[in-house]
């Protein structure tokens, strides 16, 4: 469980996956030790989901206290 109060998460979109894709966003937490760590889905909020269940936190604290920045590449 993370003890830091300050978060900062990246939410990468994949301007080549398709619309449905399980991979288009990726969201990982800038600085985490584990590196291979990072959630996966097809819209911004399944990511962010997905990340804040690896890291045993409610989604809605990423989405509430995070600071959330958004980069996109094809």
């Amino acid at each position: 469980m993370m003890t830091t109060t300050e978060m900062y998460v990246t939410v990468s979109e994949s301007l080549s996956a398709g619309k449905r894709s399980q991979t288009r966003f990726c969201a990982t937490l800038d600085g985490d030790a584990n590196q291979d760590r990072a959630g996966f889905g097809s819209s911004e909020r399944n990511a962010i989901w997905s990340l804040a269940q690896q890291l045993g936190i409610h989604p809605a604290t990423i989405a509430a206290t995070a600071t959330i920045e958004r980069i996109a590449s094809r």
